[in-house]
């Protein structure tokens, strides 16, 4: 692994020990939910989700970096106060699919799309 990439993971794990006490749920999403500059993760319930989006946004806030390019299956979610930095927005394009990991995702169905060429 390069430096860049391993800097950037480490101090995201610090981070999220850093503000444990403060920021619980985004400490446990920022260490067992983040692979490489992706975090992905679902709670169960748009509370918790706003609450989780809260504390990404506020924690990363607290050591200067920015939470962006943040996508939801969720029109309410989509439609908080971090709307600019949404990656997309609900439409009639029902097949949109974005990268994460790697892979697709199709948001509408939120499952995971996989092509293989044979």
């Amino acid at each position: 692994m390069s430096n860049a990439p391993f800097l950037a993971i480490r101090t995201l794990e610090q981070l999220a020990e850093d503000e444990k006490l403060r920021f619980l749920l985004a400490s446990e999403v920022l260490l067992h939910d983040t692979y490489m500059d992706d975090i992905v993760s679902g709670p169960p319930d748009l509370k918790t989700v706003r609450r989780l989006q809260s504390q990404l946004r506020d924690a990363l806030q607290s050591c200067g970096m920015t939470l962006h390019k943040w996508s939801s299956n969720s029109p309410e979610l989509l439609n908080s106060s971090l709307s600019k930095h949404v990656e997309h927005s609900f439409s009639v394009d029902t097949d949109l699919s974005l990268k994460t990991l790697g892979i697709r995702w199709k948001p509408f169905q939120d499952h995971f799309v996989f092509k293989v060429s044979i």
